[in-house]
């Protein structure tokens, strides 16, 4: 799992700044963006191995982001952060907000480790 890139997706620079720092303390290559229509850019240019966003983000929501960036990348691990996780329904793993960065670290290495002959939640 070390050295696996995670494209970071939230409106929130201050959110974006604190995970980038852990993530990379962490081992992981980030890449982070507040636009999701600049995620959908970077997955296309760069080789990444997980999506981290937040759910609600002005013009274009995480899952819908997600399913787009998808379509060229079935096998994508995604993983959804929502203030609002008990009230939303979404086909992805969600963390809800606030959450412990070692939380947080814990469902990605997880998500990474997944295998290919199991199915994704």
């Amino acid at each position: 799992m070390v050295g696996q890139t995670v494209l970071i997706v939230d409106d929130s620079t201050d959110i974006l700044e604190v995970l980038r720092g852990y993530l990379e303390d962490e081992g992981f290559a980030v890449l982070s963006t507040a636009d999701p229509f600049e995620a959908i850019r970077l997955a296309a240019a760069h080789h990444i191995d997980m999506v981290l966003t937040d759910v609600v983000m002005p013009a274009l929501s995480g899952p819908a982001m997600a399913d787009l960036i998808r379509v060229k990348r079935p096998q994508l691990a995604v993983l959804l952060m929502s203030g609002y996780h008990d009230e939303i329904s979404v086909s992805y793993p969600i963390i809800g907000k606030p959450f412990r960065l070692i939380e947080l670290c814990q469902m990605i290495r997880d998500l990474l480790d997944y295998e290919p002959s199991q199915p994704r939640e």
